[in-house]
């Protein structure tokens, strides 16, 4: 399994990011790859799916999150099916004056001939590289820079 953990300083308090980050339909303005969402329930309710169409270089696929945990304001934890098949977390504490954003991604490549096809040190490094611009844009956003 491979784990990816990523963290970053907002200047703004927790609710101000959550609402950027728990809102499925703002995926695509902030986080690097997502084309399209389409949310089933009120996510991030425990339970809810949302199905992501992402994009990346030569590559067109489709993700699924089932909401698994969460705590508004502190936590959210989501099993992905897919291209790839693991969790990815989000932890969020309140830290002078601004908020400590954490995201963990811990995944397997899929097992489908697109799995086989991704190189899975080519894949992570394209992961790194996505999860480190979508905090930066993130962070962009929520602070209005």
């Amino acid at each position: 399994m491979t784990t990816i953990e990523r963290s970053i300083f907002i200047e703004a308090a927790p609710e101000a990011v959550t609402a950027v980050t728990e809102d499925a339909n703002r995926f695509p303005t902030w986080f690097t790859g997502v084309e399209k969402v389409e949310s089933v329930g009120d996510w991030p309710t425990v339970g809810s799916v949302v199905h992501m169409h992402m994009k990346s270089p030569g590559l067109a696929f489709k993700l699924t999150f089932t909401s698994l945990e969460h705590v508004a304001g502190e936590k959210s934890v989501a099993k992905m099916e897919g291209l790839s098949n693991g969790t990815n977390s989000w932890l969020y504490k309140l830290e002078d004056g601004g908020t400590a954003v954490s995201y963990k991604l811990e995944y397997n490549l899929s097992d489908g001939a697109k799995g086989q096809a991704m190189d899975k040190l080519v894949a992570e490094r394209a992961n790194e590289i996505s999860i480190e611009q979508s905090l930066n844009n993130l962070k962009a956003l929520v602070e209005g820079k």
